[in-house]
């Protein structure tokens, strides 16, 4: 036989790069997961950006995690709070078009609850669009169970906030979570304006990637019936109660 027709000794990778392997298919499963329940927030938009976006992050968590477990870390293994102010709309930050927004999480593994206030300063609270009449939040609970990739949604009522609103106002909600312990818990926030034509007509919630963002407001993980505290590598992680400070059908605010 030929020389040229000869195969090739079969290439054998590192051990580095299987290790590097097996931890980018986990955080590209972990995405593909998120991403489902997250792509409603962002009326169905930027599906590859946003699976890239989470991925990278993800990824990010997983290097937080022990040298000695490298190939085989999860996000529990992590320090998963580098989730938090992830921006899911790559055009538009959270914080350009609600400014005077603040969300207040408080995650309570003994009840089992996940303690939300929302605060709004008023008619500076908004940058408003033209023709935007009324701004809309929205924010979503995710429990992830971080080795089967399994998700829990819960969602809250629609808060709307008037363009002639002036007045500061706050509203709080706590959300019954069926399971929580060795869960990623994500509380994810969205904002959208409700638009008319020139007429004054023909009311619609924008999808210009303009008049929208959403991120993630908080993230944390849940073990043993407590928020996990993330110390690097090969510090053992501590675990702390986080007890709530005020006080899965959609949940409403003001409830308890």
């Amino acid at each position: 036989m030929s020389e040229k027709n000869e195969k090739p000794a079969e290439y054998k990778r590192s051990d580095a790069s299987v290790k590097s392997s097996r931890e980018f298919g986990y955080a590209a499963r972990a995405a593909s997961v998120l991403k489902q329940v997250i792509l409603p927030m962002v009326f169905g938009k930027y599906g590859n950006q946003l699976h890239k976006r989470l991925q990278s992050r993800i990824i990010s968590v997983l290097h937080t995690g022990p040298e000695a477990k490298k190939g085989k870390r999860g996000l529990a293994d992590g320090d998963v709070t580098l989730m938090k102010g992830l921006s899911y709309n790559p055009y538009m930050q959270f914080s350009t078009l609600a400014p005077g927004i603040s969300v207040g999480v408080v995650i309570d593994p003994v009840s089992r609850k996940v303690h939300l206030r929302v605060r709004n300063t008023g008619e500076s609270g908004f940058k408003w669009p033209e023709q935007a009449i009324s701004a809309c939040l929205d924010v979503q609970v995710v429990a992830m169970d971080v080795e089967r990739l399994t998700v829990d949604t819960y969602g809250l009522e629609r808060l709307d906030f008037g363009l002639r609103d002036s007045d500061a106002t706050e509203k709080k909600a706590s959300v019954p979570i069926t399971e929580m312990d060795h869960r990623l818990i994500l509380v994810n926030v969205s904002i959208s304006f409700l638009r008319v034509d020139s007429a004054g007509g023909g009311a619609h919630i924008s999808h210009h990637q303009r008049c929208h963002a959403a991120y993630i407001a908080a993230a944390s993980y849940v073990k043993d019936g407590k928020v996990v505290e993330f110390k690097p590598d090969a510090t053992p992680s501590k675990s702390v109660a986080q007890p709530p400070v005020y006080g899965a059908a959609l949940t409403k605010w003001d409830e308890s």
